[in-house]
């Protein structure tokens, strides 16, 4: 996993995002999760560009699911006015080693 994480690292500052815990989205009047784990901000750590997000299940994850879990948090960046860069958002998938993308 470091050798798909550490290039993909190199270009960015980021600060994680675990102390906020009420990200969320209100989807069909249900109310749903929408936490990034690690803020991605350009080399100078000024603009905010994208996102990174884990999935540690014992079992790979499904390409659909991946798509999903994205679109809940580009919902919820929208919601904040925040313009992230597609590229920028990914979703690691530690148990196949794959990253997604919106």
């Amino acid at each position: 996993m470091q050798g798909i994480l550490t290039p993909l690292l190199e270009n960015y500052t980021f600060y994680s995002n675990l102390s906020q815990k009420k990200n969320s989205i209100l989807m069909n009047s249900v109310r749903v999760g929408a936490m990034a784990d690690m803020l991605l901000f350009d080399e100078y750590g000024l603009d905010h560009i994208g996102f990174l997000k884990f999935n540690f299940s014992k079992s790979k994850f499904p390409a659909e699911e991946a798509a999903v879990k994205l679109k809940v948090l580009k919902r919820y960046f929208e919601g904040k006015e925040i313009e992230l860069n597609p590229a920028d958002c990914v979703l690691v998938d530690v148990p196949s080693r794959r990253l997604y993308n919106f």
